[in-house]
């Protein structure tokens, strides 16, 4: 199976602009609100039940843009190695694991 990013990736003057209005879109959610959508993003991405951009923003009631920001911090700032996947119109990590937000007790 081939993975390809969706378009917001491809193009490298999109993404400059997109990561400018994400730094502004993304920094306006309250914390809270910003692990809820990145734990709940983390288990659709896991069980590989995402969907499109457009489905997943209407999963959580957003809209496509902020679940395209959301995504795009997730890969830019938390390192999280996400793709999508055109065949299954998904997204998926590209290796196993799962992002961990919280405290881990020694």
């Amino acid at each position: 199976m081939q993975y390809l990013p969706e378009n917001l990736h491809k193009q490298n003057k999109r993404t400059k602009k997109l990561k400018k209005r994400t730094i502004n879109k993304i920094y306006q959610i309250s914390l809270s609100k910003k692990l809820f959508y990145y734990e709940k993003f983390d288990l659709l991405i896991r069980a590989k039940k995402t969907g499109t951009t457009e489905e997943l923003a209407q999963k959580f009631s957003i809209t496509t843009a902020l679940a395209h920001d959301i995504i795009f911090h997730m890969i830019n700032e938390l390192n999280c190695p996400i793709e999508y996947c055109e065949l299954d119109e998904s997204y998926h990590y590209r290796r196993k694991g799962k992002l961990i937000l919280g405290f881990l007790s020694e």
